[in-house]
């Protein structure tokens, strides 16, 4: 990754964050929480299809320094997400290895939408991203319920 790709990774990653931080409102569950992140996302790279790309496809295209870059920032979402997933008293424990291993399914989910279809009909990946992510804290059947509502 050149010093400019890593540069607008970088900026890109925390643009990101921004975005999903604001998007996850202080009170709100586990369930809610990971709701909203994972449609602000959505809503953001459909709007910007060239972020999506530069998140979840670019770093692969690179060498050493862009994966580097990648895997920071799938731990950084990772430990949010093993945060947010440790406060709600129902949800499975993990070893620290899963959260970011779920955030980079995520990633891969959007990156083979991006790459197939652009960001005609990315949001419609909701429902599909949050069931992945829940089943691994509440269950297939419970998240498939949880994931439903929304």
């Amino acid at each position: 990754m050149t010093a400019t790709l890593t540069e607008s990774y970088e900026r890109g990653a925390e643009r990101l964050l921004g975005t999903v931080t604001v998007a996850c409102k202080p009170g709100a569950t586990f369930t809610e929480q990971i709701e909203a992140a994972l449609r602000a996302t959505l809503k953001l790279f459909t709007a910007e299809p060239e972020l999506g790309q530069l998140l979840t496809v670019r770093p692969f295209d690179g060498g050493d320094e862009a994966l580097g870059r990648y895997l920071h920032w799938q731990r950084r979402y990772g430990e949010l997400l093993a945060g947010a997933a440790g406060r709600d008293p129902a949800a499975y424990r993990h070893p620290p290895f899963v959260a970011p291993a779920l955030v980079s399914g995520v990633c891969w989910r959007i990156s083979t939408r991006l790459q197939a279809e652009g960001a005609r009909g990315l949001e419609q990946l909701l429902p599909e991203l949050l069931e992945f992510v829940l089943v691994s804290y509440f269950g297939a059947e419970q998240a498939k319920r949880l994931a439903g509502a929304y």
